[in-house]
């Protein structure tokens, strides 16, 4: 019961200092949109689909299929693969860099993996997305004696960037900080010692007020 009367103290002085609130959540969602606007550079991404086909003749389960495209989703990060897209497009990025600016997704139930690549620079994204399903095209014959790799369009590139999204940063802070100001209030009722009224007075002795003397 105690708990649920500090939050309703909570949610009435906030009530009060309405103002207060408003001036923080503004200052605050301002800062984080002015930021992820202005002063961090943006993401591009870009991806590109491969096609692992199974050779007729091979009788693959499902299982073993799934099996193979975990395997080429590990070799996608084999620094064979990425040292050979590093020389080709003459990257500067680490090898650490470039490993963690690559996933790879897959439809469950497909046989078709995406590569997806980010990068500051749209157009280097597009290239390094590119060059990773050709190297994997070229080694994978190499390094598992079977050739069954199909790249089936060229790279699309993002046009917008993946991140920062200044509108959901500023909504996310806006909601981040209303119930910061709800846990300072709340913390402010707990603490504040001091006599409001008479029947706050009456509430916390748990006696009758017998006499109000008026202010002069």
């Amino acid at each position: 019961m105690s708990e649920s009367v500090t939050l309703s103290n909570a949610f009435k002085v906030m009530k009060r200092k309405i103002h207060i609130v408003i001036f923080i959540s503004i200052i605050l969602t301002s800062i984080v949109g002015t930021i992820s606007a202005f002063f961090i550079k943006p993401t591009y991404q870009a991806s590109i689909q491969i096609l692992i086909n199974p050779k007729k003749e091979e009788n693959y389960s499902s299982q073993v299929n799934t099996q193979l495209i975990n395997t080429y989703n590990v070799v996608l990060k084999n620094k064979k693969i990425l040292d050979d897209v590093r020389n080709k497009l003459s990257l500067k990025v680490s090898m650490d860099e470039l490993r963690t600016n690559i996933s790879a997704q897959t439809e469950k139930g497909s046989q078709v993996i995406s590569i997806i690549v980010q990068d500051k620079d749209k157009q280097t994204a597009g290239k390094i997305a590119q060059a990773l399903a050709m190297s994997l095209e070229k080694e994978i014959p190499k390094l598992m004696n079977v050739d069954n790799i199909n790249i089936l369009s060229e790279a699309e590139i993002s046009q917008e960037p993946v991140r920062p999204k200044p509108m959901l940063y500023m909504l996310l802070t806006c909601i981040v900080s209303f119930f910061f100001n709800l846990v300072i209030f709340t913390l402010w009722t707990v603490f504040d010692n001091k006599v409001k009224d008479a029947s706050s007075l009456s509430q916390e002795l748990s006696v009758p007020v017998l006499a109000v003397v008026p202010k002069i």
